[in-house]
C-alpha cells in the first residue's frame, strides 16, 4: 500500500474562486449627473463677447505675422554677407567677385 500525501488541490481552490465571484460588468457606465447652471444663459452677449475676442485675436495675429516677417527679413539681410563671406573662404569660390543670374 501506499502513503497519500496531505497536499493542497489548488486548482480546485482557484476555479472555486473564480466561479463563485459575482458577475461583474466588463464595460460598466455611471450614470449621468446634471451640470447646474451657476449663471443665466444669455445668447446676445455671448455672441458679441465672441466677436469681440475674434477680432481681438485676428489683429493680434495679424500684428504677429508682420512683426515676425520683418524681423526674418531684418535678420535676413544682417546675416547674408556673413554667410557669403563664409561661404567663400569654406569653398574657395566667390572671393573675389560676387554676380547673381
Amino acid at each position: 500500500m501506499g502513503y497519500i500525501i496531505p497536499v493542497e488541490n489548488y486548482q480546485y481552490q482557484q476555479y472555486q474562486q473564480r466561479v463563485s465571484q459575482p458577475a461583474r460588468d466588463p464595460f460598466p457606465i455611471e450614470r449621468l449627473y446634471p451640470i447646474p447652471h451657476q449663471q443665466p444663459y444669455n445668447d446676445e452677449e455671448r455672441v458679441a463677447d465672441n466677436r469681440q475676442d475674434n477680432e481681438h485675436r485676428r489683429e493680434s495675429e495679424q500684428k504677429r505675422q508682420v512683426t515676425s516677417y520683418v524681423a526674418i527679413k531684418k535678420e535676413a539681410d544682417i546675416l547674408e554677407p556673413v554667410r557669403e563671406k563664409v561661404f567663400s573662404e569654406i569653398t574657395g569660390k566667390g572671393q573675389f567677385f560676387k554676380a547673381e543670374v
